[in-house]
């Protein structure tokens, strides 16, 4: 892709470095179509190798040159890596949400209560400080109702041992 990339031109004139030229674009798609694979495989593969494309140009390009075609300074993997941060999940839940044979309905439970504490877990003691009074108030707020749906949900799943 970045080879591709390479011997295409953008609007400007310039190596399409960003992959958005009808040319890269229609290229790619020429190769993607002569895989033969399934509409799903090749979004798959598709996505994955625009990701790849991404960290690469990273390592290549200076920071200079990324922000003259408008490309972020941290490539896919490094954005992830940031937004994970900070997330917390138990090992424990980890390995049953790997292993257990559940069903969509249960592992959709398992994966939002997951979801649910990473995100809770990313509030940072530097952003509660820079609250207002009204802002603080208001999280307090939040923070009960939370604790309090927490209380239900631990009530639902073991309750003889509450």
């Amino acid at each position: 892709m970045i080879a591709l990339r390479m011997r295409s031109t953008d609007s400007q004139g310039r190596t399409d470095f960003a992959g958005s030229s009808r040319e890269y674009r229609d290229r790619l798609s020429e190769i993607f179509r002569r895989t033969n694979m399934r509409p799903t495989d090749r979004a798959n593969i598709s996505s994955a190798a625009r990701r790849m494309a991404g960290n690469i140009l990273r390592e290549v390009l200076s920071p200079s040159d990324l922000a003259l075609y408008g490309l972020m300074e941290d490539g896919p993997s490094e954005r992830k890596r940031k937004s994970l941060q900070g997330m917390y999940v138990p090992a424990a839940v980890q390995a049953v949400l790997r292993t257990s044979a559940t069903t969509d309905t249960t592992a959709d439970a398992l994966r939002m209560a997951q979801g649910a504490l990473g995100i809770v877990s990313r509030i940072t003691p530097e952003a509660i400080d820079a609250l207002t009074g009204d802002e603080r108030a208001t999280l307090a707020t939040l923070a009960g109702h939370i604790e309090d749906r927490a209380y239900e949900l631990r009530m639902l799943v073991t309750p003889d041992e509450v």
